[in-house]
């Protein structure tokens, strides 16, 4: 066998929509590409997924997020790219049938390894130099249901073992693994088979002139001779520079490699750090009211710790390690988090992965940022098919597009947020990707109501929720499963104490209904807030709101006011009650919630 007949597959992870786009386009030939023979077209084939891989990867990521009622981290790996592919020189020999079995060999091993729900989108191409496969796989770990890349793609054995594994499958095809430890990336691979592809130049040689009449025939052939010799060198030159660089690619790669792999480790370390230690540091103190909680100054941030996990329930965003905490308290990126960590905690073990930046600067622009809090500034553009579309995908009504509802420079839905006296002092923002977080300069005083546009009552009962589209969402249904007007307000995360806005609010309403979400932490923040408005508000009717009723007429998990919403969106609406108070009284009876110590 050829010592070039190789297996070669490779990967390359996509964080973002737009990438995972523009290679949707090139797998599906939406785009021109250059390698490619369009009347060789039609030998191209859609083994797995649709017309539309994006679309493919869209659906899958729903449904983990479905899965896990959890968004999709920020900067995490949404979906990788495989290519599966061989030595030209075997692609030549083989037939349609070779081809086809290499094919379905290739698939049967990414399913085996990935996952058959985990792979959503498989190509074979053929209208370039060399048939190969290439696709999407979505990395949801099966253990967690969260997206985890790690699992399959972290660490030098680990990419190791799948090129031996994949190698090991295809070995009935004679094609065998490439060299152990080569470091070869996927996109070296992609511009390597794009420069194979070309045929390399050969040498002309100079005809030689013909001698003169009365020159010396030996020094007439010298001197063709050293002609044709400069011809060829001035020929091959550039060839031997392209060697070179070459050479010099491969020698960079493997001391990157070699870097990466220090710089992973000396993360690793970091990442280790107890997060209490770095909640200390960062000026966090233990809230006086919840022990398990952590607050800061400016009470901005309600951190809860398990081991190395934290969550923010201000933000409703969590994570992993004290890189990224102190990115999310800091609002610093990973580089700045490194370099605040060290100065912090010891450069030794920072010192490599911040090396190539100059610590004192990059801490002294942290500590200055976290300091210098930039003013608020209202979004003003309201684009409402973004609106429409972020409301269609909750299943609320397309009439709150006339609410406190705004949009961003990047067309992030934003609800603004008024205090006692009417002022719009911060909005929640809220990303078609899964993107959500107060505006920088928001003031945690300040509150989104939502009202049902039909109207109501100035005295209506009022829902406390953790977020804006909860709000709305509570609205909706109090409307469609009741049959009156609701406020509802959104305490953006969840609290333990009145604010001057809650608390004019808790005062005017008929009746108050915490409407947290229905899972351990939302309701232990929900008997802490309603003891608190029963002890300064003891007439004033209130209570924990739970849909017993609605979780036991259709049996499906309700997390959250949204998920209530969607199980009564088709529901008709009810003839409007005589008064709140009769409403509130039903609710009372539906949950009997337990008594809370006054």
């Amino acid at each position: 066998m050829s010592r070039s007949q190789f297996a070669i597959f490779r990967f390359e992870k996509h964080k973002s929509d737009n990438t995972i786009r523009a290679a949707s386009r090139h797998m599906a030939r939406t785009q021109q590409t250059d390698n490619a023979d369009p009347s060789r077209a039609d030998l191209n084939e859609i083994l797995l997924g649709s017309d539309d891989p994006a679309a493919d990867v869209a659906e899958a990521l729903d449904r983990v997020q479905q899965q896990t009622g959890k968004p999709l981290r920020k900067n995490g790996v949404r979906a990788v790219e495989l290519f599966f592919g061989m030595s030209p020189d075997w692609a030549k020999n083989a037939s349609q049938e070779d081809i086809k079995a290499w094919a379905d060999a290739s698939q049967a091993w990414a399913e085996e390894t990935f996952g058959t729900d985990n792979l959503v989108q498989l190509r074979l191409h053929q209208d370039e130099t060399t048939p190969h496969l290439t696709g999407f796989m979505v990395p949801q770990d099966p253990k967690t249901g969260r997206l985890n890349a790690s699992r399959w793609f972290d660490g030098r054995k680990a990419l190791s073992d799948l090129q031996t594994s994949y190698a090991a499958a295809m070995a009935p095809f004679g094609l065998e693994r490439g060299i152990e430890g080569s470091g070869a990336t996927h996109e070296r691979v992609k511009s390597f088979y794009a420069s194979i592809q070309q045929p390399i130049p050969q040498p002309v040689v100079p005809a030689p002139e013909p001698p003169g009449m009365f020159e010396d025939k030996k020094a007439w052939a010298e001197k063709q001779q050293q002609k044709a010799q400069r011809k060829v060198e001035w020929q091959i030159s550039p060839l031997i520079d392209q060697a070179k660089r070459v050479l010099q690619a491969e020698n960079n790669a493997e001391k990157s490699r070699k870097t990466l792999d220090k710089l992973k480790k000396t993360a690793d370390q970091i990442r280790e750090l107890p997060l209490l230690q770095v909640l200390a540091e960062l000026g966090f103190k233990p809230d006086p009211d919840d022990k398990d909680q952590w607050r800061d100054d400016e009470r901005r941030f309600r951190i809860t710790t398990e081991g190395r996990k934290f969550y923010d329930h201000a933000a409703s965003k969590g994570g992993g390690g004290s890189i990224d905490l102190t990115m999310q308290v800091l609002g610093v990126d990973y580089r700045g988090a490194l370099s605040w960590l060290g100065s912090r905690f010891g450069t030794d073990t920072t010192a490599q992965a911040v090396a190539f930046e100059q610590m004192t600067l990059a801490r002294e622009s942290v500590e200055r940022a976290a300091k210098t809090r930039p003013a608020f500034k209202p979004p003003e553009t309201k684009k409402d098919p973004v609106i429409s579309h972020f409301l269609a995908s909750r299943g609320l009504a397309q009439a709150f597009i006339k609410a406190d509802i705004r949009t961003d420079q990047r067309n992030n839905v934003a609800f603004l947020m008024r205090d006692e006296t009417g002022t719009v002092q911060g909005a929640e923002l809220k990303g078609t990707e899964g993107f959500t977080g107060l505006q920088i300069g928001s003031s945690r005083a300040a509150h989104f109501v939502a009202e049902h546009p039909n109207g109501s009552a100035p005295d209506a009962t009022l829902f406390v929720t953790e977020s804006a589209p909860d709000a709305l969402a509570m609205v909706e249904f109090a409307q469609r499963k009741w049959g009156v007007g609701a406020r509802a307000v959104s305490t953006s995360g969840t609290r333990t104490s009145l604010t001057p806005t809650l608390r004019n609010m808790v005062q005017k309403a008929s009746g108050v209904n915490i409407a947290y979400d229905w899972d351990e932490p939302g309701q232990k923040a929900a008997k802490k807030l309603l003891k608190a408005i029963q002890e300064e508000f003891p007439e004033k009717p209130s209570n924990l709101y739970i849909p017993h009723d609605v979780i036991k007429e259709h049996g499906s998990p309700i997390k959250d006011p949204n998920d209530l919403v969607q199980v009564v969106k088709n529901m008709k609406i009810p003839e409007k009650t005589k008064r709140n108070t009769e409403t509130l009284r039903e609710i009372r009876r539906q949950n009997r919630s337990p008594e809370i110590e006054r």
